[in-house]
C-alpha cells in the first residue's frame, strides 16, 4: 500500500472534521467556560480599583495611555501586588500553560477517538465521551510532561544567553539571543509533534500509558518527521489568513458598534478551535495512512 502524503491526510481529515463538526461547539463552550472563569477575577478587581481612583465621565472613552501606565504601576509596586492580591497569581504562573490546556487535552481524547474510528458501531457522543474517560488521566500527564519539558528548555536558553551576554557583551547578547530563539522554536516544534503524535498513537492502539504512547510517537516520526512537518506547513497558511482577516475586519470603530466587536471575536475564536480539530483530524489521518501495520482504524 503505497504511503498516504501530507496532502492526502490534509484533504481527507480536514473533510473528516467537517463531517463530524458536531463536537466543534463543546470545544467553544470549554472556552467561552474557561475564559470566564479566569477574566471575572480580574475584571472585578479592576473595576474596584478603578470604581473609586475614577469617575464615569473619564472612562467614558476608553483607557488612556497614562491610565494604563498608572495602572501597571500600582499593580507591579508591592503595596499593589498586596492590594489586588496578585503575588499568588505571579508565583503560579508556571502552572498556567497546564491549567489553560488541560480541559482542551482532556477533550482532544474524544475528539480523537471520534476521528480514528467508525462510527457506523456506535454514535458520535458515545464515542466520543468514551474516549474523554478512557484517555482523560495518561493525556494530563502527557501535557504535564510537555510543559514541564517546555519550561525546562526556556529557562535554560535564558540561562545560556545570559552567560554569553555577561561574557561578550552587548553584541554576545543579541547574537546569543538569536540562536537560542531558532534553537527554542526548533525544540518546541519537535515537543509538539512528539506529545501530540504520542496521544495520537495511544487512542489509535487503545495504549493508555505514556511510556508506550511516547516510544510509538517517537518511532513514527523517525520514520515520518517529513510528512509530519509538511502537514504542519499546510495548516500555517489557513491559520495566518484567519488572522489577516480578522485584523482586516477588526478596524476601528464606534463604541456603539460593539456588539460587532464582540461577534467578530468569537468568530475568530470558533475558527481557530475550527482549525485546531481540523488539526487533530489531519494527523490522525496521516498516522493511519503511513502506520497501518500498527494504528487501527479506517
Amino acid at each position: 500500500m503505497t504511503p498516504v502524503g501530507p496532502w492526502i491526510a490534509f484533504k481527507q481529515g480536514f473533510v473528516r472534521a467537517l463531517r463530524r463538526w458536531q463536537i466543534w461547539p463543546l470545544f467553544y463552550l470549554a472556552n467561552v467556560l474557561l475564559s470566564g472563569l479566569l477574566l471575572w477575577p480580574l475584571a472585578r478587581l479592576l473595576l474596584d480599583w478603578l470604581g473609586h481612583s475614577l469617575s464615569a465621565a473619564e472612562l467614558a472613552d476608553g483607557l488612556d495611555s497614562w491610565l494604563l501606565a498608572d495602572l501597571l504601576y500600582q499593580l507591579g509596586t508591592p503595596a499593589g501586588s498586596r492590594e489586588f492580591g496578585l503575588a499568588p497569581w505571579l508565583l503560579t504562573l508556571p502552572l498556567w500553560p497546564l491549567l489553560l490546556s488541560l480541559p482542551f487535552v482532556v477533550l482532544g481524547g474524544g475528539a480523537l477517538e471520534t476521528y480514528g474510528r467508525p462510527l457506523a458501531e456506535q454514535g458520535l457522543w458515545r464515542l466520543f465521551w468514551s474516549g474523554v474517560r478512557r484517555y482523560a488521566w495518561p493525556f494530563a500527564l502527557l501535557l504535564l510532561l510537555e510543559v514541564l519539558l517546555s519550561e525546562l528548555s526556556m529557562g535554560l536558553g535564558l540561562l545560556l544567553v545570559a552567560l554569553v551576554g555577561s561574557l561578550l557583551g552587548q553584541a554576545g547578547w543579541t547574537i546569543a539571543g538569536a540562536v537560542v530563539l531558532a534553537l527554542w522554536v526548533g525544540l518546541s516544534l519537535l515537543l509538539r509533534w512528539w506529545i501530540g503524535y504520542a496521544r495520537i498513537m495511544g487512542v489509535l492502539q487503545q495504549e493508555r500509558r505514556p511510556g508506550p504512547m511516547l516510544r510509538s510517537s517517537a518511532a513514527f516520526l523517525r520514520r515520518n518527521l517529513g510528512p509530519a512537518a509538511g502537514l504542519s506547513l499546510l495548516h500555517f497558511p489557513l491559520a495566518f489568513l484567519l488572522s489577516l482577516l480578522y485584523g482586516l475586519l477588526n478596524l476601528p470603530r464606534p463604541p456603539c458598534w460593539w456588539v460587532l466587536q464582540v461577534l467578530l471575536q468569537q468568530l475568530f475564536v470558533l475558527g481557530r478551535l475550527g482549525l485546531h480539530l481540523a488539526r487533530l483530524s489531519t494527523e490522525v489521518r496521516l498516522v493511519q495512512g503511513r502506520w497501518p501495520s500498527r494504528a487501527c482504524g479506517p
